[in-house]
């Protein structure tokens, strides 16, 4: 498993973290393993941790407020954002890949979004910024 990773302000180790990196790893082998046994439900349950992890490291690790304390100046939390956002960037490309055989448009507008140099891409075209 990857190093542990600290929770804002704290500098413990973040078990949300942790269970989300856990879940990415783990969603491939389910999905597949689900896929092969024409489990559709199942394999869509194997993706949904990621989802929920994902939203569980939003609300605890409030990057908008690292993003606010970055402006102001804290390295550390500058760090601590960029750790953050690289972790929910591989959270969105692991969706990407495992949604493809449910969802294939959405799948790969998120794994265009998650590409290096796609800029403000939007996933949801209703959604785009003006």
């Amino acid at each position: 498993m990857a190093a542990a990773q600290t929770s804002p302000g704290t500098g413990r180790a973040g078990s949300g973290t942790g269970r989300l990196l856990a879940g990415i790893g783990e969603a491939p082998g389910r999905v597949e393993t689900a896929l092969q046994a024409a489990d559709f439900r199942a394999a869509l349950a194997a993706i949904w941790p990621i989802v929920d992890q994902a939203n569980s490291c939003i609300e605890s690790a409030a990057p908008w407020q690292l993003a606010r304390a970055a402006r102001a100046g804290d390295t550390a939390a500058a760090a601590r954002l960029d750790e953050i956002l690289a972790l929910l960037l591989s959270a969105c490309r692991a969706l990407g890949g495992e949604l493809s055989p449910f969802v294939p448009g959405l799948a790969s507008r998120i794994s265009t979004a998650c590409r290096p140099g796609a800029g403000n891409t939007s996933v949801f075209p209703r959604l785009r910024p003006r």
